[in-house]
């Protein structure tokens, strides 16, 4: 497998990736909320135009609902550059503060006969709603900002409708105080909000951060694998053909060739190993994917047979069997060939002829039975430790998937394998 060197990530680069990962979620945020904004104004708007409004009341509600029509879809279509999010986060809470105002100013602007008040009616909760919205920008100056213009808005349209409706005003003092106290709070719960959510969103960026470089990582390890392999080669062959042109002239030089080239061999296994090992790391540091276990384990042991005629291979086929597992398909295909490589080599004095894969849903579970009729576990094995390169990588991909592996004594007399895959 070439795998091209991985570059190392500069430390300013890794602060623009955290910064951009935190910018997604706050872009993600804005989405959802400009789709929320269409929503509602389109529901107040109709509501708005049942009530046959006067040309001054369509003055000041259509221009609004309009510019928030039109900032939404250029959001939702993409068109803010990343750059430029961060204000447009802070125009997005003004403009939510200037719908709240037109809203109601058009009820101070146009009072019905019992008008109770704005502190009195249901429409001024909307203050509220858009302060903790601002909370989900993940930025604690845009929540102090959302909440601060809504206190403002709210104070300029009592100002307003004192002017205008001063009898009685004087007796509101209790209400408008509760009011203040819950925007206040509202506005500090905000915050609270920002500050907590943009902290876990770090937290999941630098962990993100973190996986880039081991994943750079892992894929330098298998590139030096290949080249150290290539390296090996050409050592191994030049002992073999020490060892025959030395031939029988001189018995010790012969010895000390043999000697060199078993070492060279042993060497090459081992370095096969850590090819394992990495790919079984790389593997589970990929995001599980769904897979249809069954057709997928059917039509990949049909292609591995081939590799291995020494022993016979027996499943029978499982249509509907979703699993979620790290890395797809080619991760199953490596874990496939080391269950089956397993059973083939045995503990190296005996191995298995037969193998029987199955599949069986569990609850919420999937599992992949292979048993063979081999030498069979040791106990230090069915216990905590013991497993070797090809099982210790099943074992990585599996766990990095939220699945188990078990093993156990199998009923054909050898060694039993149970990987257990959360079902989709």
């Amino acid at each position: 497998m070439n795998v091209k060197q991985a570059s190392t990530v500069p430390a300013a680069d890794n602060a623009e990736l955290v910064r951009n990962i935190i910018l997604d979620a706050a872009r993600s945020a804005e989405f959802a909320i400009s789709w929320a904004r269409i929503i509602i104004v389109a529901l107040m708007l109709a509501r708005f135009m049942m009530l046959q409004p006067t040309f001054w009341a369509c003055l000041i509600v259509l221009p609004a609902a309009a510019a928030a029509f039109l900032f939404s879809g250029v959001f939702i279509t993409g068109k803010v550059p990343g750059r430029h999010l961060q204000r447009w986060l802070f125009l997005s809470v003004g403009l939510d503060c200037v719908l709240c105002t037109a809203v109601l100013a058009n009820n101070i602007a146009l009072p019905w006969e019992g008008f109770p008040g704005t502190l009195y009616l249901p429409d001024t909760a909307i203050l509220l709603v858009v302060t903790i919205a601002a909370g989900f920008r993940l930025s604690l100056a845009i929540a102090i900002f959302g909440g601060l213009m809504n206190i403002a808005s709210l104070l300029a349209l009592l100002m307003w409708e004192a002017a205008t409706q001063p009898a009685g005003f004087e007796q509101k003092s209790e209400a408008l105080a509760m009011w203040l106290i819950m925007l206040a709070g509202t506005t500090i719960a905000a915050g609270i909000s920002a500050v907590r959510t943009r902290s876990i969103s770090l937290q999941s960026a630098q962990k993100s951060v973190r996986l880039h470089q081991m994943r750079d990582g892992v894929a330098t390890l298998l590139q030096t694998h290949h080249d150290a392999h290539g390296l090996l080669s050409s050592v191994v062959l030049n002992a073999e053909m020490l060892i025959e042109r030395v031939g029988s002239q001189d018995q010790e030089a012969k010895e000390i060739a043999e000697d060199l080239s078993a070492d060279l061999n042993m060497v090459g296994g081992v370095l096969h190993n850590v090819k394992h090992g990495a790919r079984g790391q790389l593997d589970a540091m990929t995001d599980p994917v769904a897979i249809d276990l069954g057709q997928q384990t059917d039509a990949m042991l049909k292609r591995l047979q081939p590799n291995f005629p020494e022993i016979e291979i027996v499943h029978d086929p499982v249509d509907g069997a979703m699993a979620v597992l790290a890395g797809g398909a080619p991760s199953l295909q490596r874990m496939l060939t080391n269950l089956v490589a397993n059973a083939a080599q045995g503990n190296g004095l005996a191995a298995a002829q037969r193998i029987e894969v199955g599949i069986k849903v569990n609850g919420s579970g999937v599992a992949l039975l292979t048993d063979d009729d081999g030498p069979g576990f040791s106990s230090a094995v069915i216990k905590p430790s013991g497993l070797g390169v090809g099982l210790e990588s099943v074992k990585t991909i599996v766990q990095a998937s939220g699945g188990k592996v078990e093993f156990a004594h199998s009923p054909l007399g050898g060694a039993r394998i149970e990987v257990t895959l959360m079902q989709v």
